[in-house]
């Protein structure tokens, strides 16, 4: 993103602390940018599950690209930071709800940004087949961190279990996914998968899933 985007969308932030964090993580976390790059051309919602404060419904409106956009998330805190963040003129609602919760009234894309590491591998399941069911006709994009024997995971490791002792995330745990829990989960709904690491400049084990169905004939 330019420098008068990140600021436009960092601005709109009351506090300086965080108005601080979403100006770093614009800068130098590359997910938003490969998010926008790789969604289709579509009218279809959006679905933010691990929605934090509300940057990325921000960045679709920085770059033009209209949609309404559901954002859950079970912080409160920056529930109520996103809504107070995002203006009235944009098509967004946040809900502050448990993200194994289903929604029954949602039919589109879903995000999943550095969340499903935060849940039992049973949980992550649960998850990804709820999102299955909501992108019946859309797509899914999933940014975490994957589980291996890497050096980067370590890392990746450590510093979440940072952010969890200074109290920026609530996360009960820390459960890194495996690529193969996310990937045979969403194949067995008929997803094709573009799996990319997703580090850029940063020493973290993040990589970026894309599932799409096939097109029909």
């Amino acid at each position: 993103m330019t420098p008068a985007e990140r600021k436009s969308i960092a601005d709109r932030y009351e506090s300086r602390i965080v108005r601080g964090y979403v100006s770093g993580k614009l800068k130098h976390d590359p997910v938003y940018d490969a998010v926008l790059a790789r969604l289709d051309p579509s009218p279809r919602p959006m679905l933010d599950l691990g929605c934090g404060v509300g940057i990325l419904p921000l960045c679709l409106q920085a770059r033009g690209l209209g949609r309404e956009v559901v954002g859950v998330d079970l912080d409160i805190r920056k529930i109520e930071q996103a809504r107070r963040a995002i203006p009235q003129s944009m098509n967004a609602r946040f809900l502050h709800q448990d993200l194994r919760a289903p929604l029954d009234d949602f039919s589109g894309d879903v995000m999943m940004l550095d969340v499903l590491h935060y849940f039992s591998d049973d949980d992550q399941s649960q998850i990804l087949n709820h999102a299955a069911r909501y992108a019946a006709d859309g797509m899914i994009i999933i940014r975490d961190c994957l589980r291996d024997n890497s050096w980067r995971y370590r890392l990746t490791v450590l510093q979440e279990s940072f952010s969890g002792a200074i109290r920026w995330l609530q996360a009960q745990m820390l459960n890194f996914p495996t690529r193969d829990i996310i990937s045979n989960t969403l194949r067995g709904h008929g997803f094709a998968e573009e799996v990319t690491p997703l580090w850029g400049r940063t020493p973290f084990n993040n990589y970026l899933m894309v599932y799409r169905r096939p097109a029909r004939n």
